[in-house]
């Protein structure tokens, strides 16, 4: 992506359509021309966008300083602001001229030459698609895509004004107070929409459905919930910012990975220079725990395994965030008698049933490492608790430890 070069092009092309209107303006005033003049003036506000674009490059090439630490974007949204005023007031008084033409008619016989200036302009505005479009290309400027897309039209525009300035100069209809006019209510709503822009760039409004963004963000697996998601937009450029919640087990390295890969996909979809992820610990309503144990019976008389991955069942438990226990069953361990690395089995095995955490009195660096790696939470319950129900008791209470390494350093499991 050569950003430079975009910026090049926007620079080009904001110069070359800014002589294009001038040009016109002064063709359309010395020989009386208002049709000529409205399509100069249509021309300056093709300025207005490109211009945009110009700036946005060229201050994204451009780091912040201790004095704007946050950039020099809304500088653009001001000016925009004052620009969209002078619009507004320039398309009422093409309406008021379009009127006058059509009240008090007064054809004027054109010089042949006059006929040139649409179609200098006709091709003029073909040769900024192709240069706009090659440099939305390299620099993968959307703006710049969008600006060579609105160029199109400036062609049309061009060729329907050579149409007219004919039909009128054989004397055979004129059409220039409905150009005129159409030309100018254009003028007035992309016055009005550059106004409402400015307004909302400097207000911090969110330029985008946040539900889309939210969406984007929840696609990756880690990303278990989002709060206080904000987007906004200054000048030319895009900003955010969210509390994005993950699984307590995931490490820095993994998290910080995470945060890349969200920046950079919210970045190349949204076109977001800058967002900003505050991560927190996810907490679930309810939570799934998973607990070695010797024997089936009531919970209050099942006893915790010495092992893991060699404990004869397994319990899963349901409890909600109060504590309360919702439901649980207890499975046979068909790993039990497995000769190597029965813990690796249990361990994948257990996974299917999605737990948040498992509780146990000892675990190996096999099975120890399989669970954390799936994002599992390991606690150890204390030396003198033995039923499962006290150890629920423990748990709730905050009372097990979070282990992070195995208690075992040789996996016998």
């Amino acid at each position: 992506m050569d950003i430079k070069y975009g910026e090049t092009v926007a620079k080009n092309i904001t110069i070359l359509t800014l002589l294009l209107g001038i040009l016109k303006i002064v063709v359309g005033v010395f020989t009386g021309i208002t049709i000529i003049i409205a399509d100069g003036l249509h021309s300056l506000i093709d300025v207005l966008p490109i211009f945009a674009s110009w700036v946005g490059l060229k201050l994204s090439l451009r780091p912040a300083d201790k004095k704007f630490p946050y950039g020099y974007y809304k500088a653009e949204s001001i000016a925009l602001l004052f620009i969209s005023i002078f619009l507004i007031f320039a398309a009422i008084e093409l309406m008021l001229d379009a009127y006058n033409e059509w009240q008090y008619p007064n054809p004027v016989k054109y010089d042949i030459i006059i006929l040139a200036v649409p179609l200098i302009s006709a091709g003029v505005s073909i040769f900024i698609y192709f240069y706009e479009t090659n440099g939305a290309k390299k620099s993968n400027s959307k703006s710049l895509e969008a600006n060579a897309k609105e160029t199109m039209f400036d062609v049309i525009s061009s060729l329907s004004i050579f149409i007219s300035l004919i039909l009128v100069n054989f004397n055979i209809i004129n059409i220039n107070p409905l150009l005129i006019g159409l030309i100018s209510i254009m003028i007035l709503k992309i016055g009005f929409e550059s106004l409402r822009d400015s307004f909302y760039s400097l207000m911090d409004v969110a330029p985008l459905q946040i539900s889309d963004v939210e969406k984007t963000i929840l696609q990756f697996d880690d990303v278990k919930g989002i709060r206080e998601l904000k987007i906004r937009k200054a000048g030319p450029m895009l900003f955010g910012e969210a509390i994005v919640l993950i699984p307590k087990t995931l490490d820095m390295v993994r998290a910080h990975e995470l945060s890349g890969h969200i920046e950079n996909e919210l970045k190349s979809k949204y076109n977001i220079e800058r967002f900003i992820i505050h991560f927190e610990p996810y907490k679930k309503e309810n939570v799934t725990v998973v607990i070695p144990v010797k024997n089936i019976d009531k919970i209050k008389n099942m006893e915790i395994s010495n092992n893991f991955g060699r404990a004869k069942y397994l319990t899963i438990l349901k409890i909600d965030k109060h504590g309360k226990l919702i439901k649980h069953k207890t499975i046979d361990n068909p790993y039990l008698s497995k000769d190597v690395r029965a813990g690796l089995a249990t361990s994948k095995m257990i996974e299917k049933y999605h737990p948040d955490i498992v509780i146990v009195r000892n675990i190996g660096e096999i099975s120890f490492h399989t669970l954390r790696d799936a994002l599992i939470e390991i606690h150890k319950v204390p030396n003198n608790v033995n039923s499962i129900k006290d150890a629920v008791k423990q748990f709730i209470k905050h009372k097990t430890t979070v282990l992070t390494s195995p208690t075992k350093t040789k996996d016998k499991e």
